[in-house]
């Protein structure tokens, strides 16, 4: 809700609701990063990292571009960790994790071309 008539309109409630759960959100993005420096290259973890930050930068900021990159380097990473996991949990989450990037590509391919046809719409005005 970047929209600040949105946000006037909403109730002190609503407002600690949706503050809170950002707060939270911007705390696990904190802890993503922490492991992002203990886990290198090859682990699932990394690969998840940037999968939430991708969806971060979409969700909090609309930063498509930003969440593009950070959901095709999650993609990037996807395949050097899945041969080592062979046990059913393990391919969930690593299924999960492919799920999640499409969703976030999707998301931000989606946003980048409203983006693109509103500059057009601009230019042309």
């Amino acid at each position: 809700m970047d929209d600040m008539g949105e946000s006037m309109m909403m109730t002190p409630e609503e407002k600690l609701t949706q503050y809170d759960s950002r707060a939270q959100a911007f705390a696990d993005t904190q802890q993503d990063l922490v492991r992002c420096l203990v886990y290198e290259d090859g682990h699932l973890k990394l690969a998840q990292a940037h999968v939430r930050l991708a969806k971060a930068y979409l969700q909090f900021k609309g930063w498509a571009v930003q969440a593009q990159e950070h959901s095709d380097r999650a993609s990037e990473l996807l395949p050097l960790c899945s041969p080592s996991y062979t046990c059913w949990e393990d391919r969930l989450h690593v299924h999960t994790c492919l799920l999640n990037i499409y969703l976030a590509q999707g998301g931000a391919t989606a946003a980048g071309q409203i983006s693109f046809s509103h500059i057009l719409s601009v230019r042309k005005l």
